[in-house]
Parts: C-alpha cells; structure tokens; sequence
C-alpha cells in the first residue's frame, strides 16, 4: 500500500516519465534511428553477379547501395528517352 502511495504521488508530482510526458522526444527519436539505418543501408555493399555476351564466365560485382541505384536511375532515363526519339512511347513516358 504504501509503495502505491509512493507511486501516486511521483506521478502526481510529474517527477515520473510516462508516454504523455514525452511523446515528441519519442517521435525524433525514431526519425533519427530511421534517418540512420538509411544511411547505413545506402553505404552497403552490394555484389551483384553478371554474365557479358560471348563468354560463359560470370563476373561479379560490388558496389554501394547508392552506386547501385544511381546507375539504374540512369539506365531508365536512357530507355525512356530512346523511347520517345523512336515514337514507341507509353503513357508512362
């Protein structure tokens, strides 16, 4: 009973966190927990295997996330514009 007491009169007092008590410091939190497991996803390293033409051998390759994603970003923006230079464009063009 007492320990209950105790506890009625921290939480009266606001001595006591609860999650009323700080819900924007939670919320920054998990936008920096988040912001960070970006980051470190962006610097992994990624190996990718390919095949060339004309040879049986595979050739891996490995590079950053965002190397990755740039290099694709770049190959689409090549294929659509080929795309509207030969007239077979879509609706997504």
């Amino acid at each position: 009973m007492f320990v209950h007491m105790l506890m009625l009169i921290a939480l009266h007092s606001g001595q006591v966190e609860t999650p009323q008590n700080r819900p924007q410091e939670d919320t920054r939190l998990a936008q920096d927990a988040a912001e960070t497991r970006s980051k470190k996803n962006e610097d992994k390293m990624v190996c990718r295997t390919t095949v060339e033409t004309g040879t049986r051998f595979p050739n891996r390759v490995c590079k950053r996330r965002s190397e990755w994603d740039a290099e694709t970003r770049e190959a689409k923006q090549s294929m659509r514009g080929a795309n509207r230079q030969s007239g077979t464009c879509d609706t997504r063009c």
